[in-house]
């Protein structure tokens, strides 16, 4: 049996609005994504925004109002890290637009132009300090950069020209922009230049010849067969710019971007043109999702992000041999970007990095405290290790064994615990009256001495060499110069045989 799921699209209802606007289009209901136009009746002007769009939170922005009489702006605001790209005057009609930009180093997030609205500026966008830098600069193919030194910060332009003989296709500078450099002109021979064609439905501005064919940097103004707007374009290595175009299409504007739920407070009333942009900043305690900019696409926002409260996490996660460096670790909850470093115990170190992060609700993923190596295990009297190496990993063991006539007491091995050995067994002596016989003890009668110590290339015994070696006797070496020992520099006769020696490299 098949079940059928029916999901009903969400959409926006449109208010009661003011007596004097008028819709369009008509109707009460709109789809996510559908744009409703406003307009004033005759003798009334309108306020506010003249568009607005249907999103998943309702329709934004805030529907315009109509009025018969609007009042002008003063001086526009100060920005912090910002400032106003043309002269301030004393006074602003209504509707009049200014715009700003931000200091090098920072980052503007808003709409970059306030407008006044009846008496009243729009909401500033904010500048937002910006840490990341760029590499180097990039080479530029039969080009160089003037002379310039790192680091190169947020918003640090760069001016780039062409060798001789070169004509350069582009922007003349490169920008440093949220740590990546902006696209790198061309250098072309200028006797490779592309000619740029026209079309005969298209009149050039003086051009009595009917010439379809222009030189690389021709600067035209054109208008269309049957129209008397006159248009400007510019010849760029084959390519108008902008290009040009008859088509009765007309461009679409997006309305004024969204006041998205829970973001910096956006209250402009411009409309924006296809391709333009808008950096959001969420507010303090919200974390953006799904990208930090909305487009202006064929009359609608796309990609519109959303601010998500921020999700504070429990107890940060145990590691074995290891401390949190905080005085804050008996507190119940972190907030969102909380860090914490470890530190381990005597003996260990951090495999990783020794912080974690605590990233709405979870933390990062904790390093472990990796047990250090140890270097030659203790010696104990009446005993030894038969196998010696130069270091030991963490955990790894020794088995001890004893001279004639001693046995082992407790287990025969110890353990490396991080630089540190557990504690070795003893050798207690097995031949005395009234004192049992140990498992390890030799038996009696069995031949334990050594014969020939060990021959150790480019090395000498201190002592004579004997014939034969009793279980306990050691033999010491010296290596030749310049040789190096590595290992144990004796070697001791143990039940018959000898200890592992050493090596001169």
């Amino acid at each position: 049996m098949k079940l059928f799921y029916l999901f009903k699209e969400r959409e926006c209802s449109l208010p009661k609005i003011d007596a004097q606007l008028v819709p369009d289009p008509k109707k009460d209901q709109f789809k996510v994504g559908e744009v409703v136009k406003f307009s004033c009746k005759p003798r009334f002007t309108i306020v506010g925004a003249n568009s607005v769009q249907c999103y998943h939170f309702g329709l934004s922005p805030q529907l315009p109002m109509c009025k018969e009489q609007v009042q002008s702006c003063g001086p526009p605001p100060e920005l912090l890290n910002g400032d106003v790209k043309e002269t301030k005057k004393e006074e602003y009609a209504h509707s009049e637009v200014v715009e700003y930009y931000c200091n090098p180093r920072f980052l503007m997030k808003g709409p970059n132009k306030i407008q006044c609205v009846d008496g009243e500026w729009t909401a500033l966008p904010m500048c937002i300090e910006e840490e990341s830098t760029c590499g180097d600069i990039p080479e530029l193919e039969h080009g160089y950069a003037q002379p310039s030194s790192p680091p190169y910060y947020y918003g640090d332009s760069v001016e780039l020209n062409c060798s001789e003989t070169f004509t350069m296709i582009g922007h003349r500078s490169i920008t440093c922009i949220n740590g990546v450099w902006t696209q790198l002109p061309q250098c072309v021979a200028t006797d490779q230049l592309k000619k740029c064609q026209t079309s005969p439905l298209i009149i050039i501005d003086g051009n009595s010849t009917k010439k379809l064919e222009y030189d690389h940097n021709s600067n035209i103004r054109y208008r269309c067969t049957r129209k008397d707007e006159l248009k400007h374009s510019v010849c760029v290595n084959g390519r108008w710019d902008p290009e040009m175009t008859c088509s009765t299409t007309q461009v679409q504007l997006c309305p004024p971007p969204p006041q998205i739920p829970n973001s910096l407070n956006i209250t402009t009333t411009l409309n924006y043109q296809d391709g333009e942009k808008v950096s959001v900043l969420c507010q303090e305690n919200y974390l953006i999702q799904e990208g930090e900019e909305i487009m202006c696409k064929d009359g609608r926002w796309k990609s519109v992000p959303r601010c998500v409260e921020k999700i504070s996490c429990s107890q940060p996660p145990h590691i074995e041999n290891g401390t949190i460096n905080s005085s804050k670790f008996s507190e119940e909850s972190y907030a969102h970007g909380t860090k914490l470093s470890f530190t381990c115990e005597d003996g260990f170190r951090l495999s990783e990095e020794t912080e974690i992060t605590c990233f709405m609700g979870k933390w990062s993923s904790p390093p472990q405290c990796e047990g250090l190596p140890c270097k030659s295990p203790p010696k104990i009297s009446n005993g030894a290790v038969a196998h010696m190496s130069d270091s030991y990993q963490y955990e790894e063991e020794v088995t001890y064994t004893c001279f004639e006539g001693f046995g082992i007491v407790g287990p025969a091995t110890a353990k490396c615990l991080g630089e540190k050995w557990s504690q070795p067994p003893a050798c207690k002596r097995t031949d005395c009256l009234g004192v049992p016989r140990f498992p390890n003890a030799i038996p009696e009668g069995e031949n334990s001495s050594c014969v020939n110590p060990p021959t150790v290339q480019n090395a000498y015994m201190r002592e004579r060499q004997k014939n034969r070696y009793s279980s306990g006797d050691r033999v010491h070496y010296e290596c030749r110069r310049p040789y190096e020992m590595f290992g144990d520099a004796e070697v001791i006769c143990v039940n018959g045989n000898w200890t592992e020696a050493p090596q001169c490299k």
